[in-house]
Formats: C-alpha cells, sequence, structure tokens
C-alpha cells in the first residue's frame, strides 16, 4: 500500500477480497463506460441529424445572413480604380434647384462626357417619358455623340398579361446605337441587398445587368456563367468595396466644364443620382449598415464582376458535412477533455469556426455558420446533462451499496438537503471522509509497522517506506529504487542471496534470511504482489520481519550445546577417567580440581543468562577496594608460580554504582587468567587511574601479563561467547571461551568498557573503565579528552 497526502494508496488484502473487489471495480466501470458510450452515440445521432436538417432545409439562413453582413465588412472586394461616378448630389441640386431640370442640361453634360472617350457610359436616370420637343433632341444629339453608352431599363411590376413585371425602356429615339442593362435591385427578405441578378427577363426579352452591360460593351472579361442566357438569371452574390471609396463628382462640376474632358478619357462612367431623397439608395451587406446610392451599387456590381469578387455560397450536402466537422472534433475529444475544458474547447471551436467563414469569404467562398454553431449549442449543455446524469446515477448505485458496507468512521459531516444533486454531493462526501479516514488508518499503520517494509512500483522506484526502514536506511526512502534500498539494508555477503530471491517468481509463502548492512539485526523477507482495480501487477511490498532474537537464540542453543558437548564435557571425562585410578591424594587433587572448573563454567553460563533477565541493582563502592580484595584472593595461586603482583593506585576517590557479586566474579577470570597464562617469576601490573570516556568521568583499571599475549586474529572478537585461541602450534595462551564474553557483559552492564590489547614489550593488556558515581560532562577543553576525540575515541583516556 502506498499513503501520504498526494493520495496514492493501494489496498493488500486476503486473496479472496481482492478477487472480490476487483471484480466489482470493474464490474462498476464496465457499467458508467457503457452506459456514457450510449448516451454519446445518442448524441452523435441527435447532432447530426440537427446539422444535416438545417443545412439542407436552410432554416438558419436569417442568422446565417445576420453573421454574412457583418463578416462582409471585414472582407471587403479591393476598390476600382477605372470607374467615375457622375452624380446629382447636394450641391447639384443646391446650383440647378430641384429636379427633374431640363433636358438640354443633360444634353451638356452628355457633350462633356462624349468629349472625354470613356471606356463605356451608363446613364442611370429614368428617360422613358418625353419632355419638350427641343430638349429632347438635344439630349437625343448628345446622346449618340456618347461611345459605348448603356441605358437604364427600369421594371414595373405587375406586369401585363399576367407576367410577372414588365419592361420600361428609354425613349425610342435614345434607344438608336445604346445598349440596354436592368437597374432591377431586389433586396432580401430583411432589406438587405446581398445579391444581384446578371441578367432577367419578362418573357420576351433577356436584358444583363448594367453593370456586365457596361464591361461587355467596353469588352471586359466576365465569369462565364454571368452571361450564359441558361445561369444568368440566378442570383449572384458579391462583395462590394467601402462604401465611398469609388471615385464621385457632381453633375453640375462636369455639365459646368469645372472638370476638364481629358479626365474622363479610359475609364467606366457611371451617371445617377446620390443625393438623399432622390433616386434609389440601399442597405447593402458589408456597409456597416450605411446605405448607398443605386449608382454606387452598379459600380460596385461591375468591379466585383470583373475582379472575381462574387460569392459562391457553399450549399447542401457539402455544406452539411463541413458543418458536421467541428461536432466531431468535439464529441471526439469529451473522453479525455475535462468539463472545465470542454467549455473553452466550444468556444475555441466556435470562434475557429468563425473565423473559417471570414476566410471563406475572402476567397470568395460563404460557408454558412448558422448549422455548426448550432449543433454546438446544442451538443454542449446535451453532452453535460447527459453525462452528469450517467454518472449521478452510477454514484446513487455505488453510495447504496457503500452504505451497507462496515466502514471505519471518526465524524461524520452534517447532511445538505438543499436539491437532490446537492444531496448526492453530500452522501458522497461523508463517503469520503469515511474512505480517508480508512486511508489514513491503514497508513498510519503501514508507516508505524514494527519490521522494516518498502513498496517498489513497477519501475522498481520505492513509493513508499515504513519509519523503521528509514531508520535502518538512515534516510527518507521515497526517492530511491529497489536496488539502492537493498544496498543500504542488507549486509554484502547476503546481497546476491537476496537479489536471486527478488528475480524469481512471486510466492506469498517463499521466505529469504539475510542480515542488516552493519550486522546487527537479521530478518526474514516476504513479497506480495500489488495489483489495481483491473488485476494488473503495478507494484511490490517488501515486508522484513525482525527475527534478531531468534537468531540470537538459536546462537545462544547452538553455544550452549558447545559448551555442553566441549567444556563441559572435557572436564567431566577428565573425572570418569580419574575414578578407574586408585583414589589417592593427587587423584582426589585432581578430581576437585577438574569438579571446580566445571562449576565455574556452569555458574558462569547461569549468570550470563540471569544478567540479561534481570534489571541493573548496583550500590556505590569503592572499585580500589573492590580490586584489592581480588588481588588479595589470588596471591597464594600467584605465589606458587613466583608471579608478582604489583598495585598502582592513582585514582582519588573511586566511588562507582556496582553489582558487586558480578564485578568479582569479572575480575577474578581477568586474574585468573593473567596468572594462569603467566610464566614462572614474572609480574603482573595492575593500574587504577581516573580517566575519560565519551566526555564522561570514570575510572580505568589495567592488567597486564607478562605471557605469550593475543593471537591478533582473535582480538577483534576476543569478547564473544566461546571464543578460544589455537591451543595447537600458536604460542598464544588458551582458555578464552565463556570468562572473557562474561566480562564484556558485567562491563557493558554497568555502561562500561572493556578493551584487550597486545601489551608493548610483550604479553596481555586488559582494560576496563566504569564511570564514575557522580559523573558528569566534562567540556571539551580538557587535554585528556581533546587528545581522546582526535586520536581513539572508542579507548578511555587515562
Amino acid at each position: 500500500m502506498t499513503n501520504g497526502d498526494d493520495g496514492r494508496m493501494a489496498l493488500i488484502t486476503a486473496p479472496t477480497a481482492i478477487d472480490a473487489t476487483l471484480s466489482n471495480g470493474r464490474d462498476i466501470g464496465d457499467r458508467l463506460r457503457r452506459r456514457l458510450w450510449v448516451e454519446w452515440a445518442g448524441i452523435f445521432i441527435i447532432a447530426m441529424a440537427l446539422i444535416f436538417g438545417l443545412s439542407l432545409s436552410g432554416a438558419t439562413a436569417r442568422f446565417d445572413n445576420l453573421i454574412y453582413d457583418r463578416l462582409l465588412a471585414y472582407a471587403p472586394a479591393d476598390p476600382p480604380t477605372d470607374v467615375l461616378l457622375i452624380t446629382i448630389d447636394e450641391a447639384s441640386l443646391a446650383e440647378y434647384g430641384r429636379w427633374p431640370w431640363p433636358r438640354d442640361r443633360q444634353a451638356r453634360l452628355l457633350e462633356v462626357i462624349a468629349a472625354g472617350q470613356p471606356k463605356a457610359v451608363g446613364y442611370d436616370i429614368i428617360l422613358s417619358d418625353a419632355g419638350d420637343a427641343a430638349g429632347d433632341a438635344a439630349l437625343t444629339a448628345a446622346m449618340t455623340n456618347v461611345p459605348n453608352r448603356v441605358l437604364a431599363v427600369h421594371s414595373a411590376v405587375p406586369g401585363s398579361d399576367g407576367a410577372a413585371f414588365d419592361w420600361v425602356r428609354p425613349m425610342g429615339a435614345l434607344q438608336s446605337g445604346a445598349s440596354l442593362g436592368h437597374v432591377v435591385i431586389t433586396p432580401d427578405e430583411d432589406g438587405v441587398v446581398r445579391s444581384f441578378h446578371p441578367c432577367m427577363s419578362d418573357g420576351k426579352a433577356q436584358i444583363p445587368h448594367m453593370a456586365l452591360a457596361m464591361l461587355s460593351t467596353a469588352s471586359r472579361s466576365v465569369e462565364g456563367s454571368l452571361t450564359d442566357p441558361a445561369q444568368c438569371e440566378n442570383p449572384r452574390r458579391f462583395r462590394l468595396p467601402p462604401a465611398g471609396s469609388i471615385p464621385s463628382i457632381g453633375f453640375a462640376e462636369v455639365a459646368e466644364g469645372r472638370v476638364p474632358p481629358e479626365f474622363l478619357a479610359g475609364k467606366l462612367v457611371l451617371v445617377g443620382a446620390s443625393a438623399q431623397g432622390l433616386g434609389d439608395r440601399h442597405l447593402a451587406a458589408g456597409t456597416g449598415g450605411e446605405e448607398i446610392a443605386g449608382v454606387e451599387l452598379i459600380a460596385g456590381i461591375a468591379n466585383a464582376a470583373e475582379t472575381g469578387a462574387l460569392i459562391t455560397p457553399m450549399e447542401g450536402w457539402a455544406a452539411a458535412a463541413l458543418a458536421a466537422i467541428p461536432i466531431l472534433i468535439f464529441l471526439a475529444c469529451v473522453w479525455w477533455v475535462r468539463p472545465r475544458g470542454l467549455l473553452w474547447l466550444i468556444a475555441v471551436l466556435a470562434a475557429g469556426w468563425l473565423a473559417l467563414c471570414l476566410g471563406g469569404l475572402s476567397l470568395s467562398l460563404w460557408i454558412p455558420p448558422g448549422p455548426a454553431l448550432a449543433g454546438m449549442i446544442l451538443v454542449y449543455p446535451l453532452w453535460g446533462w447527459r453525462r452528469l446524469a450517467a454518472v449521478s446515477d452510477d454514484i446513487t448505485a455505488e453510495l447504496a451499496r457503500f452504505s451497507g458496507d462496515g466502514q471505519l468512521t471518526i465524524a461524520d459531516p452534517p447532511p445538505m438537503a438543499v436539491d437532490p444533486l446537492a444531496e448526492q454531493s453530500a452522501a458522497l462526501h461523508r463517503m469520503l471522509v469515511r474512505q480517508d479516514n480508512l486511508r489514513r488508518f491503514l497508513g498510519d499503520t503501514m508507516q508505524n509497522l514494527p519490521d522494516p517494509m518498502f513498496a517498489t512500483d513497477k519501475d522498481g522506484a520505492v513509493a513508499l517506506m515504513s519509519r523503521r526502514a528509514e531508520d535502518e536506511l538512515g534516510q527518507a526512502g521515497d526517492k530511491l529504487t529497489r536496488e539502492e534500498t537493498l544496498l543500504l539494508l542488507v549486509h554484502p555477503d547476503d546481497l546476491n542471496d537476496v537479489r536471486a530471491f527478488l528475480a524469481a517468481p512471486i510466492s506469498t509463502e517463499a521466505t529469504i534470511r539475510f542480515r542488516s548492512k552493519q550486522g546487527a539485526s537479521s530478518y526474514l523477507l516476504r513479497r506480495a504482489p500489488m495489483v489495481d482495480a483491473s488485476g494488473t501487477m503495478r507494484a511490490h511490498i517488501h515486508y522484513f520481519t525482525d527475527i534478531t532474537p531468534l537468531e540470537e537464540a538459536r546462537r545462544a542453543r547452538d553455544e550452549a550445546l558447545s559448551l555442553i558437548s566441549h567444556d563441559l564435557r572435557a572436564p567431566q571425562a577428565a573425572i570418569l577417567a580419574a575414578l578407574d585410578k586408585p583414589m589417592d591424594a593427587a587423584t582426589k587433587t585432581f578430581i576437585t580440581r577438574q569438579a571446580q572448573r566445571t562449576m565455574r563454567l556452569a555458574e558462569s553460563f547461569v549468570d550470563l543468562a540471569r544478567m540479561r533477565e534481570r534489571d541493573f541493582a548496583g550500590e556505590e563502592f569503592l572499585l580500589s577496594e573492590l580490586v584489592a580484595e581480588v588481588v588479595d584472593d589470588f596471591h597464594p595461586l600467584a605465589d606458587a608460580k613466583r608471579i608478582r603482583i604489583v598495585q598502582q593506585i592513582e585514582a582519588s576517590e573511586c566511588f562507582a554504582v556496582l553489582e558487586m557479586d558480578s564485578i568479582i566474579r569479572a575480575l577474578a577470570n581477568l586474574f585468573d587468567n593473567a596468572v594462569k597464562f603467566s610464566p614462572e617469576g614474572s609480574v603482573i601490573d595492575v593500574h587504577l587511574a581516573d580517566a575519560v570516556y565519551e566526555r564522561r568521568a570514570g575510572f580505568a583499571l589495567s592488567i597486564r601479563d607478562r605471557g605469550a599475549g593475543i593471537d591478533p586474529a582473535l582480538l577483534p572478537r576476543l569478547f564473544g561467547r566461546f571464543q578460544r585461541a589455537d591451543k595447537g602450534e600458536s604460542p598464544a595462551p588458551a582458555g578464552f571461551g565463556l570468562g572473557l564474553s562474561y566480562v564484556a557483559a558485567v562491563v557493558e552492564r554497568h555502561g562500561g568498557y572493556a578493551k584487550a590489547a597486545q601489551a608493548h614489550g610483550g604479553g596481555a593488556l586488559f582494560t576496563l573503565w566504569f564511570p564514575a558515581a557522580d559523573f558528569t560532562d566534562v567540556p571539551p577543553v580538557d587535554d585528556d579528552y581533546d587528545s581522546l576525540s582526535s586520536a581513539d575515541s572508542s579507548e578511555p583516556s587515562i
């Protein structure tokens, strides 16, 4: 199991519980997944039906036109460079008076135009009715001299004989040598002009639009469908240049000769009305809501027809298929984008769709945005509703199931009955609190396990480590790998065996023993799998059981058997052998000595075992007196070998808290060894002095003999139980078995220190340090402590 605030947690339970939990988790996930797929499929079908229905029926035309008008203002056509408007403007009305003017005044304008030799002239002024004879004659004469002229044809609605309209043509005399072009403008239902008819027919004659007639007269090329009699009656959308961008001159300016005729040379000239209240004015798409004169509209249509600024709307199945793309993108993303992200996604898709429509306009292609935007407006809340309903139903079912299970709880929050969804949220919150309490309980339990434990993920990284394992490592282990953890936990001699165990297939019954890195502890390693809700192996748990007491008991048992089979068996065998001989004084003495040896070994063994089981109960004694008492007891034995025991007591008041019986027996073991292994006629030095050890005041007792010394290979383990020197060819003394182990145990029990070494000049040197009865910390400035700290902190400074 992993634990922590980041929520990484998995629970390892019994196999049957694991199977049940995983099976239930898979059932829950599959049920919700199936429900969401059904909802998704239903929304997909509804969205596609909506988009194709709107696209094919044109139901969003009004909305599309609103967007079209606004987008068209951002994609205007380039203004023409060779079109000139001559308009009846407010300045001309102010100069000539109210319209209509005498026709000889129009004749004067036409004379100036004819002198300028333009490419073509479109005359968008009604000339269908006759005026005064002189004026009509002057106008006809002037009109005849204008090259490539196009006269306006209007329509009368309704037409005669059931026709939709009748053409209203100019006076017959004016038509001679002139081209005709209709100037009929048909706004859409909302009054906005978005298209024009390249040609129109009243059932008798088909007349092109004035803009196309002018281009044809001027030998300008246009798209073939605009002049094809079979197609030209279909309305065509167009892009206008920005309002006011086409050059315009007042009627009076030209008629009165204030504009040189050369200014008109090579241009397409359009004559018409632009003054407010005079002539036709129209609200056209792309003008930003500003009305423009009919003559300016004709000029814009001519510019669009010549430059290709005609717009082709995308319609039918192609438009529907294209409008479905953003909906498909949205529905594809609902599986991996969060709800908040879906809102941003739908906004981005809508903005992107409008940008696509604008880009299409700049390329003369109109993509109706309505069906796609309607689909987005529908699909986002619909998916949110259906997903919320599916998840809500699933949560309700799960809460009902969890309410019947036993849960570890600390405190439930109060209920919140606001509405069904809020009540469900409150119930979910209560359940999560229970689960969080359980997670924390289990996490704390795992963290505080008495034995080391760590869990690794599938990549071998440590995901969790108990505090006991961290204590063994001496650092936090959540950033280590399994191999790094093993290097810090396992003794080098056991590392390969542990690696082989971990490389083998997992078995919950398999175990392996190993020692800790420092060798102070022994552990039994077990492994367990960690699986996710789908049953896939995700990690491993490594649990170490501390078997140090068991290992120590096993070693004690082996040592006891060794004692019984060797140390106790040897003197007993000698006694049995001696009993077969005549019982003289020497034999009796030999039997007595062997029996005493057996008793000492047995007593030491029993004392050593008892010391581990009873509390320390020392009293304050003068250490120098105890040493002197033991020395006095060994004088007879030393005298028998002519060995002198020289005492040097330098300690002032050497009071220590001691268990007298165990101290006397420990000192007796050392003096017995010193006398036993010293040659005849030698000296045993006994030295007691004040000493500092690890900044503590105390006393150091050293006992040195003049024997053969100690084998250097034996020194590191000399105070271990049943350690003996080789009695073969080695000159080192034999018999170091239970006695020195007893000495070390007694000194350690008193909080002291014991060490054996080869003495300078030969012989063995044993040093025992005991803390003073009222010891205090010695400050670092003490010379002895300074030398001890820098040289060898494991020995007392005497």
